[in-house]
């Protein structure tokens, strides 16, 4: 039996769970970006391949606020480990930050709100090309 994950609600997940531990750590407010990519490069010397690579990526990015102090981090180790240190790395730099004045998330009422227009950015079959069709 074959398990299929939907990449988008993994990485909703994964994103608000990282929320989730900045809040209860005392963060005031968080933002989390979380990524995922495939990436196919091909090179070609005298007409001929010579070099064909693929690579999966999966990143993110934090924003925390304590008050006023605010700090960001990322890392592409999304591990429980890599999770747990770009939380601790948030959180102390926000400690060791000056107070930002203009600094915070935007007023949710100034928030677009569903519902959202589908902008056809997403094409789901461009992860499905492998090396070797590439260079066919």
């Amino acid at each position: 039996m074959t398990h299929t994950v939907d990449p988008v609600a993994d990485l909703l997940g994964l994103a608000e769970g990282v929320v989730a531990k900045l809040v209860e750590r005392g963060a005031s407010e968080a933002k989390v970006v979380a990524r995922a990519g495939q990436d196919l490069s091909v090179r070609v010397r005298m007409g001929e391949v010579e070099l064909v690579e693929e690579a999966g990526t999966r990143s993110l990015s934090v924003r925390a606020a304590k008050g006023k102090r605010v700090a960001t981090a990322s890392t592409s180790d999304v591990t429980r480990s890599g999770i747990e240190r770009i939380v601790s790395d948030a959180l102390e730099l926000c400690d060791l930050s000056q107070e930002d004045p203009f600094s915070g998330l935007p007023d949710p009422s100034e928030l677009a709100t569903p519902p959202f227009p589908d902008l056809a950015l997403y094409d789901p079959t461009c992860g499905e090309v492998r090396a070797a069709e590439a260079v066919e």
